[in-house]
Parts: C-alpha cells; sequence; structure tokens
C-alpha cells in the first residue's frame, strides 16, 4: 500500500498557500523524513517559478518518486520532462461536466488528445498515470473508452479515480475501484475531495477494495474542502485495518504541523491527530477514565502518531482532572479543600470562557490557602 502525498501539488490550489521552492524542499524532506517516497511536486504549466521550484525538489533527490500534474497536452509534458520528473499524472476530462460542458469536445477528441500526451511521455522516458478526473461522474462506457485504448497501447501504468468534486461514498468507491481492477488489470491509485466530509472513508474502501495507492495531502490541504488528508489516512489505515503505508506512523503528528506551519495553514483545534485538541481532555468523564489508562479516552497512544496528550482545566472538569494537575505540580491535595477548589475554577472558566491555565490554578490554590 503507498501513500503518494499531493501536498506540494494540491496544496497551492487551497486559496492563500503559495510555496517558493525553500518552502517545497522544506516540506519535501519532512515528507521522506515520515517516510514518503512519492510525491506528485507541482504542476509544471502553472509559471516559470513553478517550474523552478520543481526542478528545485526534483534536485533535492529527497522524493525518489516525484510526479508532476499535466493536461492531456504534449507541451504540458515537454516541461514536465524538462523539469527532470520522474513521472507524470496526465489529466484528462471525461465527465459530461468537465468534457462538454467545459470543452465542449467529444470523447473522441480526448481519447486522441491523451494518446498523445501519454506517447509524449513515453517518449521522454517518464512513469505515466492516466487520470480521468470527475471519474465519479463519468460513464462507464466514456472510461473504458479512454482508459481502455491508452491501456491497449501500453501507455500507462497505472490509472487514477477521481473524485473532483467529492460525491463519491464508500460503497460507489468500492465498486469503482473493483470495476477497473477488473476492467484494466492495472495498478489503481484514488485522489479524494472532502467536499462532504468522506474523503478518508472514501480511501479506506477504495483500499480495502483493491486501490494500491492514495493520493493525500497534509491537514488535507487543497481546493474547496480539502482532499484525504495523509495523517489522517496513514494512521487509520494502519492501526484499524493493519495496513502497511510504508510511513513512520508515529512521526506523523509533529512533523506534518510544521509543515502546516510552513504553508501557513491555520488548523482546526478539533482537526483529527494533528488539531491542538486532538489527544487534549478538559471534560471530568473524559479525565477520569484517562488518568487510569489513555486509551480509555482516546483511540491510541499519542505517541503511536506522532503527538502527546494533556489534561487542561475548563467548565467541564472535575476533581479527577484537578487532582491530577495539583499532583503534577506537587501539590498535596489533602491539604485543600478540593471540591471547593473545583467549583472556583468552574466559575472562573464560565467568567471568562476560556480553558484555564497553570497560572490560574495556582492563583486558586493560593486564594485557598490564605483564606
Amino acid at each position: 500500500m503507498l501513500i503518494s502525498d499531493c501536498t506540494l501539488r494540491e496544496g497551492e490550489q487551497q486559496p492563500g498557500v503559495v510555496l517558493g521552492a525553500p518552502e517545497k524542499v522544506a516540506i519535501a524532506k519532512i515528507l521522506r523524513d515520515v517516510g514518503v517516497r512519492r510525491a506528485e511536486i507541482g504542476t509544471p504549466a502553472v509559471s516559470s517559478g513553478e517550474r523552478e521550484a520543481i526542478a528545485a525538489v526534483v534536485e533535492s533527490g529527497v522524493i525518489p518518486e516525484t510526479l508532476g500534474v499535466c493536461r492531456a497536452r504534449t507541451d504540458d509534458i515537454a516541461m514536465a520532462a524538462d523539469c527532470g520528473l520522474w513521472g507524470v499524472v496526465v489529466s484528462s476530462p471525461v465527465s459530461p461536466h468537465q468534457l462538454s460542458t467545459k470543452f465542449g469536445w467529444s470523447v473522441d477528441q480526448m481519447i486522441d488528445a491523451a494518446v498523445k500526451a501519454h506517447t509524449a511521455a513515453k517518449d521522454r522516458g517518464l512513469v505515466t498515470f492516466a487520470s480521468a478526473y470527475d471519474t465519479l461522474r463519468t460513464d462507464r462506457e466514456d472510461l473504458r473508452a479512454v482508459y481502455g485504448e491508452l491501456n491497449r497501447q501500453g501507455l500507462i501504468d497505472g490509472v487514477r479515480i477521481v473524485d473532483t468534486v467529492g460525491v463519491g461514498t464508500p460503497k460507489t468507491v468500492g465498486d469503482l475501484v473493483r470495476w477497473c481492477a477488473d476492467e484494466f488489470g492495472l495498478p489503481i491509485e484514488v485522489h479524494f475531495h472532502d467536499d462532504f466530509g468522506l474523503a478518508t472513508a472514501n480511501a479506506l474502501a477504495a483500499v480495502e477494495a483493491g486501490a494500491e495507492a492514495v493520493s493525500s495531502s497534509i491537514a488535507g490541504v487543497g481546493e474547496r474542502a480539502g482532499n484525504t488528508a495523509t495523517e489522517e489516512v496513514a494512521a487509520a489505515l494502519e492501526v484499524l485495518l493493519g495496513v502497511k503505508t510504508g510511513l513512520a506512523v508515529d512521526r506523523l503528528g509533529d512533523s506534518f504541523i510544521r509543515a502546516a506551519e510552513l504553508m501557513r495553514l491555520h488548523l482546526q483545534s478539533n482537526r483529527a491527530i494533528i488539531g491542538r485538541n486532538s489527544f487534549r481532555h478538559v471534560s471530568g468523564i473524559s479525565i477520569s477514565g484517562y488518568i487510569k489508562s489513555p486509551l480509555a479516552a482516546q483511540p491510541v497512544e499519542a505517541e503511536q502518531v506522532g503527538r502527546g496528550s494533556n489534561v487542561v482545566l475548563g467548565k467541564t472538569s472535575g476533581r479527577h482532572a484537578v487532582e491530577h494537575l495539583l499532583a503534577a505540580l506537587g501539590v498535596d491535595a489533602t491539604e485543600l479543600d478540593v471540591g471547593r477548589l473545583v467549583e472556583s475554577l468552574k466559575e472562573t472558566a464560565e467568567e471568562h470562557r476560556r480553558v484555564l491555565s497553570t497560572a490560574d490554578l495556582v492563583r486558586a490554590v493560593r486564594a485557598q490557602l490564605e483564606n
């Protein structure tokens, strides 16, 4: 099972994310450090600056299998080859929403363009992946026509299922993966968008159905609602399904938080794996279990995915949380009226509407001792 990270390409399709060569190389090194060996590192046709950044990542040598995403155009292929890329993802519009509405082309015209582009890629020694984007809204006969012809001519090394607007469900995705496997007999990679919050679930369903690679991005960065998040799908595959991804899952969390900072992403606090609150406990009912065993309150040990757990105080905290944090401070709880201390802290949290700090706890303890 392979994770083909697309942060360096798809990430810049999120409004406000702009990566120059230094940032791309730095993020590529983070990807290398967690074990990513294949990554989409850019779209050569975007600009000369993009091509320079792609070439810088290639020259750094940190990602063994570097991919560029190209349109079904021979000039795009030439730019990709000139950047020194290992391979290309040739993106061909086939669904009615893309092909006829957007381009005004017939399926035959698209096949002709795709054949020319893939032939050019093979002539330049590139590994090639056929990517009929908006696959979930493409008629299977049209998909058979495009992928079938490319496969018949021996022009592709794999096919992609691309849910461009996030309309797939685990069932429809699984069915399509199995159909493609039976129809083309080639490695299948999936690339899902998260418009309905199903990208990670769809990726898991695709792997269970036989997909061999998942295209995903750090923190799900990407267009609109983003993509399958690399940290989510890798952790879920390893922990929930027992599928080896080749990634060092125990390094994902903190590593990807650094990558998000390089992209100037503002991560939501409750984001899975890398959100500030993903292993942070405040409610009394959660903390009472966590103190006995972290797995009573969270799905894995935080360190298993490169994070750390902690307990904080707030309106919903209770006696167990206060005693736990007092012990961490070396304060003997038997010298205090813990029940009264809990009520005082709850009042402070309600008044200020925030999580309480260590300083808040110390002040509350001192106030009680002075009285």
